[in-house]
């Protein structure tokens, strides 16, 4: 009997029904907290993308010291920005930004992203249904706990929550800070017009601030006053009327509030607030280059785009981080402590969580419901049952070949709305040969061919005018010329010329239309540019190795005929006492070089071997080459030859 006593199982309190859970414990786990610290990075990219999910908001996840850290705010390098519309380049891109475009899988060339500004978006009820699934998972594991008497896993499960609430507030502060710094964007570039819910906000705001500010500031001055001197009588009849008179002013202006409402973003609107269409290609970190189409004022200093988000109170969120510090600490130490059961059920509840986050899950990007369309395909097409292309289909697929294709699209907080498109794959380029001619024109690659993956198509798509290739040589996006070979130049003008009709109705000549003054082929051969000296002297300016010469003045220039053919040849340059300059830093100086020259009856072939200036290379007094002003000058679309000859 006394054996049978001492192997029984220790009886638990009563009012712990599932004590034995305590005690049951067939093998133990040690060092359990170290599964905290994985999947640090994996969170950083998730969580730092700032996307919202619809289901996992309010349950625990792995690296929660990541977001106690505040590391999902550190940028990252690698990345460039080229603010193509402004001539703008930078390095510094806001973190959340880099993380968003990492996890969007982007192509190699071809993705095109349209960022607006919306009314804000409810997510009241993506915030229920997040708040009750956290609520059972997180309650479950606080009852079992309670029931089993096992406080060190009690003590996990508080950790846990108090974990949640303050990623919670972290990400929803970071949120916050992006809507207002998008509010006092559109608000500090002029005033919103037109029937857009962004001119209706702006209309409230001033309105609350011009009469409510009146209202109270009147209501201040009424203290102050001092009593008058002359006539008691009058002075007391005047005081006592003066609250009435007051009741009165502001019962009128409560009504006047009550009639102006604020606007509601739920309405409907004949347009949406653009600002500004800029274009704005980057290229990321793995070389992938994406093109955005954003309003300038995005970009304008604070950006959120560049700075990232401003927080509204710092203090409150030093506070919160420093709270998820402590549990974390808690986190780690208890979750070893706790029963056999607890543990088990915690590294469910924050391991899962994890991956379904990770994979986007609940997310306006989540790619699940693509998955699931190519499963359903494939399964299909297997059975045999895949719909059969018909004549209808095909025209069908021909008209969408030539529009931007939508693949997603995606909120970031309430405001800023990002649509992912891929370029037409009409845009695509292909090389027709006629006999001994060759040309390039677009329409779609060959059958059975990829889409292209270069950047010389990416930059024949994006429409740019003459300036931009200014910049775009600038910035070492465009390659430079050795051994006289501008190949690479001549077929990009022709891929250019060739989408110069069929484009779609968006994309960047929408963009160019709107915000740049339209060029017409003799304004880029007349329109002066300035040289960038980094270029290498010897092959700009031709001059023979260990030459040197005496700085050239500025010759003036003078545009050709352009009736003239676009590829006629340059005259060779003479290396005997005289010099050759470029017209332009890149040999694109001309958008007309590329297109078929127009046809004109006084069109001679003299026109493009007129004489040159003769230059003098010998210094002068002054240190400076001497210009014979009786001689004339021949510019072709890519260089300018002087010579001592004569015609």
């Amino acid at each position: 009997m006394a054996s049978s006593v001492d192997t029984a199982a220790p009886e638990g309190p009563l009012w712990a029904p599932w004590h034995v859970l305590r005690h049951w414990s067939p093998f133990n786990i040690d060092a359990l907290g170290l599964v905290t610290l994985l999947g640090a990075e994996e969170i950083n990219a998730a969580v730092g993308r700032l996307v919202a999910s619809a289901y996992l908001e309010y349950l625990p996840l792995l690296g929660a010291y990541v977001i106690a850290g505040d590391r999902f705010t550190e940028k990252s390098a690698g990345w460039n920005l080229y603010n193509i519309s402004q001539g703008i380049h930078t390095t510094d891109l806001a973190a959340w930004l880099t993380r968003w475009m990492l996890s969007q899988n982007f192509e190699t060339t071809r993705n095109y992203v349209v960022w607006t500004v919306t009314p804000p978006r409810s997510r009241k009820n993506d915030i229920i249904v997040s708040v009750l699934i956290g609520f059972v998972l997180n309650g479950f594991l606080v009852a079992l706990t309670i029931l089993s008497a096992d406080w060190y896993g009690f003590a996990n499960a508080l950790a846990m929550i108090v974990s949640v609430i303050v990623r919670v507030y972290v990400i929803g502060q970071q949120r916050l800070a992006m809507d207002a710094m998008i509010d006092k964007a559109v608000a500090n570039f002029g005033p919103p017009t037109g029937d857009s819910y962004e001119a209706r906000r702006y209309e409230y705001k001033t309105w609350k601030h011009k009469h409510i500010g009146r209202k109270s500031g009147g209501l201040r001055l009424r203290k102050p006053d001092p009593p008058t001197t002359i006539g008691g009588n009058q002075s007391s009849h005047s005081d006592s009327s003066s609250p009435t008179n007051g009741h009165k002013q502001a019962v009128h202006q409560v009504q006047v509030v009550a009639a102006h409402q604020r606007p509601n973003p739920k309405g409907k609107y004949g347009k949406v607030w653009e600002g500004k269409p800029i274009k704005v290609l980057i290229i990321q970190s793995d070389s992938k280059a994406v093109t955005f189409e954003m309003p300038n004022e995005l970009v304008i200093p604070p950006s959120l785009f560049i700075e990232g988000p401003i927080i509204l109170n710092p203090r409150t969120y030093f506070v919160m981080r420093s709270i998820g510090w402590l549990a974390f600490a808690v986190h780690i130490v208890a979750i070893g402590m706790a029963d056999l059961a607890t543990q088990i059920y915690t590294v469910l509840l924050i391991v899962l969580p994890t991956l379904l986050l990770i994979k986007k899950t609940g997310c306006d990007d989540s790619e699940w419901v693509n998955t699931f369309t190519g499963w359903k395909s494939a399964i299909l097409h297997s059975h045999g049952q895949a719909s059969k292309p018909d004549g209808n289909q095909s025209a069908a697929e021909k008209a969408d070949a030539k529009k931007f294709r939508k693949i997603r699209e995606c909120w970031i907080g309430s405001r800023l709305k990002a649509e992912v498109y891929e370029w037409p794959e009409a845009y695509e380029f292909h090389e027709e040969v006629n006999g001994n001619a060759k040309k390039w024109v677009s329409g779609g690659p060959p059958p059975g061919e990829d889409r292209s993956k270069k950047r010389q198509d990416l930059y024949a798509w994006l429409a740019l005018t003459r300036d931009e290739e200014e910049s775009m040589d600038k910035w070492d996006l465009f390659p430079h010329i050795r051994s006289g070979n501008n190949s690479w130049w001549e077929t990009y003008k022709k891929k250019k010329h060739a989408l110069k009709e069929g484009r779609d109705a968006m994309g960047p000549q929408y963009v160019e239309s709107r915000t740049v003054r339209p060029q017409s082929s003799q304004d880029d051969y007349t329109k002066p540019f300035k040289k960038p000296n980094r270029l290498a002297t010897e092959v700009i300016l031709g001059v023979s190795d260990g030459a040197t010469s005496a700085p050239q003045p500025q010759l003036p220039a003078q545009a050709p005929n352009p009736s003239s053919p676009p590829h006629a040849p340059a005259p060779q340059p003479h290396h005997t006492d005289s010099v050759t300059t470029t017209s332009s830093a890149f040999p694109a100086s001309s958008d007309a070089a590329g297109a078929q020259p127009a046809i004109h009856n006084n069109a001679t072939v003299s026109s493009i071997e007129a004489s040159l200036p003769r230059v003098n290379t010998q210094p002068s007094t002054t240190g400076s080459a001497q210009i014979d002003p009786s001689t004339t000058m021949t510019q072709s679309p890519t260089t300018v030859e002087a010579t001592d000859e004569q015609p």
